[in-house]
């Protein structure tokens, strides 16, 4: 029973908590009300599971969300100057690829702690991003390419809907049905054992950090492209 809480706990806690409203508000457990609250909570649900699968190699990346407002910046600031809408967009990922790879470089090679090299690199994503904007919003037309990313509807469902249950397939099946995933959780449960039994637990940790800036990035352009600022 003991480890059955441990491992289903959160999700027993969120299905009480679902249970509470459905029970005390009527309208909780509506379709349109279902969708709007996976819609407003999409953003951070991407982003948690980059910080997932960062924290699955037994790594913090505090540096997500700072890294998100410089891919969002980038992404925003390309757009305004009328590049194309896939220029932008893959400019935006390129940041995210960067960031991680970075932040990989530094717990791995240079064996700096992740909560310091994430700390910092979360730092230099901000004062970037400030560079960049001046703190001043982009406005003007955005072009619906791009705007539909985030607030179109495809086979009658929201896009960020199909995104949220896109990225989540992505990173439950690679956990579970990869041996990449399966090499990833080995390192974040026991490093040294793993790293004896012949995995690579250097380059796992790379790959929990660089996903944890792709994620980050999907996660800034659609922001963007919702928010067209």
């Amino acid at each position: 029973m003991r480890d059955f809480i441990g491992r289903y706990g959160t999700a027993l806690a969120g299905l009480l908590l679902i249970v509470f409203f459905v029970a005390f508000a009527p309208n909780f457990a509506t379709t349109m009300n279902i969708v709007n609250v996976l819609k407003d909570t999409s953003f951070l649900a991407i982003l948690a599971l980059g910080f997932a699968l960062a924290f699955t190699v037994a790594e913090l990346d505090l540096s997500i969300s700072e890294m998100a407002s410089l891919a969002a910046v980038v992404c925003g600031w390309l757009v305004q100057l009328q590049y194309p809408p896939l220029v932008a967009v893959a400019a935006a990922l390129a940041v995210g690829v960067v960031l991680g790879s970075v932040n990989g470089y530094g717990v791995t090679v240079l064996r700096i702690p992740s909560l310091i090299m994430t700390l910092g690199t979360a730092a230099i994503a901000k004062g970037f991003a400030f560079m960049i904007t001046q703190g001043v919003a982009f406005v003007g037309r955005w072009p619906t390419g791009f705007t539909g990313l985030a607030r179109g509807y495809s086979f009658g469902i929201p896009n960020l809907v199909l995104w949220l249950a896109g990225v989540t397939l992505f990173a439950w099946g690679l956990v579970k049905w990869t041996r990449t995933g399966a090499h990833m959780v080995a390192t974040g449960e026991a490093d040294e054992a793993a790293r004896l039994a012949g995995i690579a637990t250097a380059r796992m940790k790379r790959i929990g950090l660089l996903l944890a800036g792709v994620l980050a990035s999907i996660t800034a352009v659609l922001l963007a492209a919702n928010l067209s600022s």
